[in-house]
């Protein structure tokens, strides 16, 4: 699996959003859920 890379995602540490990078675990939970779309519907049921 390829490293994540948060400024490929939004809230990353790159990006111009105010709330850029609040906390590199929800970055990487959010890159995991665009990775792996299952994992999201697997947590919400």
């Amino acid at each position: 699996m390829p490293p994540i890379r948060p400024a490929q995602h939004a809230g990353g540490r790159d990006s111009a959003r105010p709330e850029a990078d609040p906390d590199p675990v929800v970055i990487e939970v959010k890159a995991a859920a665009v990775t792996f779309p299952d994992v999201l519907v697997i947590q919400n049921q």
